[in-house]
């Protein structure tokens, strides 16, 4: 720039001398003057234009660092507000979360409360209602009329309807059917309301794994699952306890024990219509939404009766070992607790009362306190998340409950040996209840709810089958035998399931 403003600065002198025409050329002229300059006049070098133009590249420079400046630090303030909104909505989306936590636990233990009732309860249901031991067997397990069929239903309700109306519709209906049974005490009544009860809980009890291991915290994921697992227990203990005093004491009758757990539902759909239906909602993430696109690109225009989500669990061999490792611990800790209350009375000639007492600790500190530990011990390895850690501690918990029900038969001397097989038994076997759950529910992202669905159906068949085929059993051996032998063949079932899920 310094040498073409040097240049033309230079031209000037020569386009300010005097001109004349030129002869014979019309539109020539001639330039008169001499081509030096004057002597009195100096040409203006580079370096006198270099500091002028060296200061107009300063400015302009200078002000394009500043719009710079400028510019940036009002994308750094928009990012500042942006993130001060993002992180007041997240903090209030964090606090809902909980906030519905709290309800699943509440709703868990209200819903299970009324299980420890009807079993606490079940002479009095009997002699009120003049029941035979088959209407006794009929009531005992209609909760599973309605809880095997709605894993099933829960696959095509929830891919059609909001969670948020599914679920505080079936907390009325619950609340409706226990008033009707309470009012109008009868087998049939009886038998209905737990069934129908038992298909629209088993709608919450498909979602509530399902939602925990969308949004609960990485770091307690595995505690919030096992959560639920110990609310339920917790729920059938105090309904239990609060049964077998009021069959003591005759403060109540079963009648108002189910009136009360009535009122207790009509209380848990109120406190679930009050929250957003977003915050009940379980949406799928993008990853595993792009895995399930991929997937149907490579499958192409295929149809099948079968549903994707299905096709996807049957080839997972993980889940088909979990899955089966569930249903296993599932069946045997209820048929445990189904006969230890008959079978602590063959074996020892207990009265009632110490039957009861002993039922409620075996209840409490076992399976509870096996659920809480188990989690306690995989949220300090890494979760559920970490396949590897979780089955390992599973096959292990499964081989020492196994070993804990081999001791049965010949702890039947001491009250004390037996109570502690029984416990350590109950106490290992639960332990890895929140990892199958998490399992089973994780390790196919993109079929949650069938996977939620088909666990929770599998494992309620199994409960209700295994005692179905225990009393069979018992009813060749005897009592006592039965129990033993039931009770360990579905612990070597349970532990090879477990194995083999390891080695996945």
């Amino acid at each position: 720039p310094a040498l073409a403003a040097t240049s033309c600065l230079a031209l000037v002198p020569m386009l300010a001398a005097p001109i004349a025409p030129v002869a014979g050329v019309k539109g020539s002229y001639l330039i008169t003057a001499p081509l030096e300059p004057a002597k009195d006049r100096r040409l203006p070098l580079a370096s006198d234009a270099a500091p002028w133009i060296t200061s107009r590249c300063q400015q302009n420079l200078c002000l394009a660092g500043a719009g710079v400046l400028l510019h940036r630090r009002w994308r750094l303030q928009r990012k500042r507000r942006k993130a001060i909104v993002s992180a007041s909505e997240g903090t209030e989306n964090t606090k809902s979360q909980k906030r519905y936590y709290g309800f699943i636990l509440l709703s868990t233990a209200v819903r299970s409360f009324e299980a420890g009732v009807v079993a606490s309860m079940m002479p009095a249901i009997r002699q009120g209602l003049q029941l035979t031991y088959t209407s006794q067997g009929n009531v005992a397990g209609s909760p599973d009329y309605g809880i095997v069929p709605s894993g099933l239903l829960a696959m095509a309700i929830f891919k059609r309807f909001s969670p948020f109306s599914v679920l505080t519709i079936g907390y009325f209906v619950i609340s409706a059917v226990s008033l009707a049974c309470a009012l109008l005490p009868s087998l049939h009544t009886l038998v209905a309301a737990r069934a129908i009860g038992g298909l629209c809980w088993g709608l919450a009890a498909v979602h509530y794994p399902t939602w925990v291991n969308r949004y609960g915290p990485t770091d307690k994921r595995t505690l919030w699952m096992a959560g639920i697992n110990a609310m339920l227990l917790t729920g059938i203990v105090s309904g239990y306890v609060i049964g077998g005093l009021a069959r003591a004491t005759g403060i109540a009758t079963w009648e108002t024990l189910y009136l009360l757990e009535a009122l207790l539902m009509f209380s848990c759909g109120l406190l679930g219509s009050r929250f957003d239906p977003d915050v009940v909602r379980v949406e799928q993430s993008e990853a595993a939404g792009a895995k399930e696109d991929a997937k149907e690109k490579q499958s192409g225009d295929r149809k099948s009766f079968i549903p994707k989500e299905l096709r996807a669990l049957g080839g997972s061999g993980l889940f088909l070992c979990t899955l089966a490792a569930g249903c296993f611990q599932s069946g045997s800790v209820g048929f445990m607790l189904y006969f230890i209350t008959q079978a602590l009375g063959a074996v020892f000639h207990w009265s009632p009362r110490s039957i009861y007492i002993a039922v409620s600790l075996v209840i409490t500190v076992g399976p509870i306190g096996g659920i809480l530990s188990g989690a306690a011990y995989l949220n300090r390895v890494g979760g559920y998340q970490n396949y590897r850690k979780a089955n390992g501690m599973t096959a292990v918990c499964a081989i020492l409950s196994l070993l804990c029900g081999c001791c049965l038969p010949f702890a039947g001397g001491s009250p004390l040996l037996y109570g502690m097989a029984n416990l350590g038994l109950l106490l290992f076997g639960a332990a890895p209840t929140a990892a199958i759950n998490g399992i089973a529910v994780s390790c196919v992202p993109e079929a949650k709810h069938f996977a939620s669905a088909t666990q929770f159906a599998m494992q309620n068949l199994a409960k209700l089958l295994i005692p179905l085929l225990g009393g069979v059993v018992i009813d060749h051996l005897g009592l006592v035998k039965g129990y033993h032998v039931v009770t360990i063949g579905a612990l070597v079932f349970y532990a090879i399931a477990a194995s083999f899920a390891f080695l996945q």
